[in-house]
């Protein structure tokens, strides 16, 4: 005899294993793996679901990186940061200083603080911020104090990748043990699986061996 609640659990397991197997991540890792049903099993409970309303932020740049993200329902957004050369473009691009820069040469300087001489206007009595689209802009200010985003009025950082349902985000940070080089924002609503870093690394141990082994 089975409970109802064992034949309940059952179908959840058996769904979510046909669900992982989909994942091209999981596609990759299996194909080095010989205990497969032993590490979809461990997986099952261990994963945890995860819930990011639109334009809030799934981590921030720099920050220490904890889990794995796997992407189910919406979209986001991987930003990382721009080169000092586009940030210099960017203020060499816009209307409030390109007069400024008519009559200089055209090389390369490599600080704003160079090009932005004593003849430009304040920009800090500026409520005008550039470098990037008015709702990334709006977006960033919203939910980030982090001046690391800005520079002085310049959004400083661009549009690497757009994620979608199935792409896994995080994963070189762990696999390196580094901080995020990049900042992910849910651009819709964000329904994920989350797996933490000292799971990630117990049941996945030699696939990561292999995969620092290519990158290096």
């Amino acid at each position: 005899y089975r409970r109802p609640q064992d034949s309940k659990n059952e179908h959840h397991t058996k769904v979510v294993y046909e669900f992982l197997q989909q994942i091209p991540f999981f596609q990759n890792c299996f194909q080095h793996l010989q205990n497969k049903q032993q590490i979809l099993e461990n997986l099952v409970s261990n994963l945890h679901y995860e819930y990011y309303p639109e334009k809030t932020m799934i981590f921030h740049h720099g920050e220490k990186s904890k889990k794995l993200y796997f992407l189910l329902k919406g979209d986001a957004r991987r930003y990382i940061p721009k080169t000092r050369y586009e940030i210099v473009q960017d203020y060499k691009n816009h209307e409030l200083f390109k007069n400024n820069f008519k009559n200089k040469d055209n090389a390369l300087l490599s600080s704003r603080n160079e090009l932005l001489k004593d003849d430009r206007k304040p920009i800090n009595s500026n409520n005008i911020y550039f470098g990037g689209s008015e709702e990334e802009i709006e977006t960033f200010q919203n939910m980030s104090k982090n001046s690391i985003y800005f520079d002085q009025k310049v959004f400083a950082f661009k549009l690497f990748k757009t994620i979608l349902p199935g792409d896994h985000i995080g994963e070189l940070s762990l696999i390196f043990n580094t901080s995020h080089i990049s900042a992910v924002i849910a651009w819709s609503d964000v329904h994920c699986l989350t797996l933490n870093q000292d799971v990630y690394y117990e049941l996945f141990k030699d696939y990561i061996e292999d995969t620092k082994e290519k990158i290096i």
